[in-house]
């Protein structure tokens, strides 16, 4: 199945998206906000376009796209963020409890105590645990020195922190972890009792134990409170959330059920955003090296350690295709000099990175659920090992596309064909990788390891002719000096692809070898 370049679905969006209605199921029951024909300027820039969107009461409502989409201003929209900023400009409405938030005449302080906001980043005053979340109720007013107390206490339980700070809530804010100081924030939103919270990838800037914590505890609230996120991981939607809207450029292009977007979007541009936006014949591939994965193991279920085992094998898997054909692009981006290539590279690696946190988030959890030994460890540890180096070869294969496609159209074509040799062998041995992986395969594992020896003979080479035509055309040095930057991130991928590989050997022998 063959998809389309992402950053070209992204600029034809732009004719289509002001003449064609999103698709949209609109949710059962009550509509806590609603938006209708939503617009949101920045100066000249049109970063919301005529959005209309209901959200439900009661529900965790998930916004994602990729980055520059819209989808943070328009959550900031929903309680007059925008207000912050000189240049906006907004027009439509945005409904709630039977009033268009947008009228001038609306109270924006009220408004903020009703509809509250967490950012995506902790930000906790340099004040005390307890003064952090009285901070609101303070300036609202009304409130006796008990009830503060007892609203303090309350707030903190309901944002999971109160048995981890119950003893020290007199001591600074800033000695929290990001973690505790995330849930921190939670808790002062929820001190002056909103109805609806606005979350601002709240998980972004956590590690994944926090990350589960603020998940568990979305889950929590939505019992008692209207819910609207923005996330970059798409795994992330899928767990918390009931009801997910898509944004690009600015225009929501689907919204509906989680399950029904992920499971059977109606819209192809959602459909190549959930499935990585990229993949000439990737998810075919996938869906191919997912058998091999399962054949290996015809009789293995769901249920226990090994199914949760399985589970993360095929994650990784999902990741290993996934990145194999960020190489591949970024190796064309590289030989063809093409911009729009190296910014569809750089536009889908953050996939890359939700596989791998996804990855971490299933191995600590069968850590903690197992405790593990023997060979499920090995499994489970070099799972983790293998993520680490495919996120590192996506943020690789980023720089070559950045650093290299300027080098093509500017420098001879003794050096350009050589580096496109050398691009060949990285392609070559990532493929190889990937596929020693799916099929646990030994013997194709060690032939990685063995072509990484040719790419460092290239990389030598091929600096060394890039360093003489420097020294003879100082004119062209700013560019070459990107080429070696290029050169020497091509054969870091060759050394993570080893260690991949080495990883492969160590799950399937229990032996730890070097092999270069």
């Amino acid at each position: 199945m063959t998809k389309p370049n992402f950053a070209r679905v992204e600029e034809n969006v732009l004719e289509t998206s002001a003449n064609t209605q999103a698709q949209m199921t609109r949710p059962e029951g009550p509509i806590e906000i609603e938006t209708s024909d939503l617009n949101v300027w920045y100066g000249s820039k049109h970063a919301i376009k005529n959005v209309s969107l209901p959200i439900p009461a009661r529900q965790v409502t998930a916004f994602m796209g990729p980055s520059g989409c819209g989808k943070s201003t328009f959550l900031r929209a929903l309680n007059r963020m925008h207000d912050l900023e000189p240049t906006a400009k907004v027009s439509g409405t945005v409904m709630f409890d039977g009033q268009n938030i947008l009228d001038p005449k609306t109270d924006v302080v009220l408004l903020r105590q009703r509809i509250g906001m967490v950012f995506q980043r902790p930000n906790p005053f340099p004040k005390s645990i307890f003064e952090n979340v009285a901070y609101g109720l303070k300036i609202m007013g009304g409130l006796s020195k008990s009830e503060i107390q007892d609203r303090v206490e309350s707030s903190l339980k309901s944002a999971a922190l109160w048995d981890e700070v119950k003893d020290r809530l007199n001591q600074s804010a800033l000695g929290l972890s990001g973690g505790q100081q995330q849930r921190l924030c939670i808790a002062r939103a929820l001190a002056v009792e909103p109805e609806v919270v606005l979350m601002d990838e709240p998980a972004s800037a956590l590690d994944p134990i926090a990350t589960l914590k603020i998940e568990d505890l979305v889950r929590e609230l939505r019992q008692n409170y209207t819910i609207a996120i923005v996330t970059h991981n798409l795994q992330q939607a899928g767990r918390i959330s009931q009801y997910t809207g898509f944004f690009l450029t600015g225009a929501l292009i689907e919204y509906g059920p989680t399950t029904e977007i992920f499971e059977r979007p109606r819209d192809k541009r959602t459909e190549d955003f959930i499935t990585g936006a990229s993949a000439r014949g990737g998810c075919a591939r996938a869906r191919c090296l997912a058998l091999s994965v399962a054949e290996r193991r015809p009789s293995m279920g769901r249920d226990g350690l090994m199914g949760e085992i399985q589970t993360i094998e095929e994650t990784l898997m999902q990741m290993a295709v996934f990145v194999e054909e960020l190489i591949a692009r970024s190796m064309d981006a590289m030989a063809h000099g093409d911009d729009r290539l190296a910014d569809d590279v750089t536009a889908t690696d953050r996939v890359a990175d939700d596989l791998r946190n996804t990855v971490r988030r299933q191995v600590i959890m069968v850590i903690e659920r197992w405790a593990p030994v023997g060979v499920a460890l090995r499994k489970v540890i070099a799972f983790q090992l293998i993520a680490d180096e495919l996120e590192r070869i996506g943020d690789y294969a980023v720089h070559v596309a950045r650093n290299a496609r300027v080098a093509v159209r500017s420098l001879p074509l003794d050096i350009v064909g050589s580096l496109n040799e050398l691009g060949r062998l990285v392609r070559q041995q990532v493929r190889e990788g990937v596929r020693a992986l799916a099929l646990a395969d030994e013997s194709v594992a060690r032939g990685v390891c063995a072509l990484d020896s040719d790419i460092d003979r290239h990389q030598w080479a091929l600096m060394a002719k890039v360093e003489q035509h420097m020294r003879a055309h100082p004119e062209d040095v700013p560019v070459a000096t990107q080429l070696l930057f290029a050169i020497r991130d091509m054969e870091r991928i060759g050394d993570r692809m080893s260690n991949i590989s080495e990883d492969v050997i160590y799950i399937i022998t229990g032996k730890h070898e070097k092999l270069n």
